[in-house]
């Protein structure tokens, strides 16, 4: 198939599991992308990290405050096994971004999923990073 790039997105469904420490998420992380950079030799891995994610506190939305911890896990593993790391939380617009998104109707009323349009939003945003990145190095 001549694949030159894998994109993987992880990170969301370890969210609501609110720990102090993810340094084992790093680890796992760390084995799963050897393994594909190892079956996939020459090709370009690109890591994406966690949306924000919304839950109801005294009647507020806010964000999980261990995204930005699993984010950094998640980039240091990709770092540490010679991928790219693109960061959506930042993107989207960091802390409490969720409620924007699910406003201009990007996001699903759960607070976790994006709708359609979102999706297509972060495709296009993931796209600009790559191309704005390819520019850089020329």
């Amino acid at each position: 198939l001549n694949v030159r790039a894998i994109i993987l997105q992880y990170g969301i469904n370890v969210v609501p599991h609110v720990l102090s420490d993810y340094d084992y998420y790093r680890k796992i992380l760390v084995k799963q992308l050897k393994s594909i950079k190892a079956a996939n030799p020459g090709v370009s891995v690109i890591v994406i990290g966690p949306s924000d994610m919304s839950r109801n506190r005294g009647g507020r939305r806010v964000s999980y405050s261990n995204i930005p911890l699993i984010r950094n896990s998640m980039k240091e593993a990709a770092f540490e096994t010679g991928c790219c790391f693109w960061d959506l939380y930042e993107a989207m617009g960091g802390e409490n971004s969720m409620v924007a998104w699910v406003g201009k109707g990007l996001a699903q009323k759960d607070y976790t999923h994006f709708s359609y349009k979102g999706a297509k939003y972060v495709g296009e945003m993931l796209y600009d990073a790559i191309i704005e990145q390819l520019n850089k190095e020329e």
